[in-house]
């Protein structure tokens, strides 16, 4: 699945989300990928955002989370009652995910709130790893996510 989340998407990435979008409204669509459709509540015309925001972060807490070929399964197995499991397990996995990094933000926000930052060029957050992304919102600031080392 390619899903480009920018609204420029043009050329060959329009055309991969454009021939994959068919595909997945198709009757022939993978019956890992349909269940999963189906378990999000997603029974109308599936759509990029449908992908982009429920979809694929699913499949990607599997690798995120635990073991990445848990979402190979999911695409490849042909047992219902066995794709359902795995639906389950990468759902909690993605809430999991999602409880960690708004801990993260969380935290982060704790910290920044005692700064002084109406001055300040850039913020730099430190083994924020994912959590960080949320910090993109800060109008008019540069944000860097270091996990490994300290930019100071």
């Amino acid at each position: 699945m390619v899903i480009f989340l920018d609204l420029r998407t043009t050329d060959e990435n329009r055309t991969l989300v454009v021939l994959g979008l068919k595909k997945i409204n198709s009757l022939s669509v993978n019956i890992g990928l349909k269940m999963l459709c189906e378990y999000l509540g997603l029974t109308n015309k599936i759509t990029s955002s449908d992908i982009a925001f429920r979809i694929s972060p699913r499949i990607n807490a599997a690798g995120r989370m635990g073991d990445a070929y848990r979402a190979f399964e999911l695409l490849t197995e042909k047992d219902k009652s066995k794709i359902l499991e795995l639906i389950k397990d990468i759902s909690l996995d993605n809430q999991k995910r999602r409880d960690i990094c708004e801990e993260l933000h969380n935290q982060a926000l704790e910290l920044l709130s005692s700064e002084d930052l109406i001055n300040e060029y850039a913020i730099i957050l430190h083994s924020m790893g994912k959590g960080a992304n949320k910090h993109s919102s800060r109008p008019n600031k540069r944000r860097i996510s270091q996990t490994d080392f300290f930019i100071g």
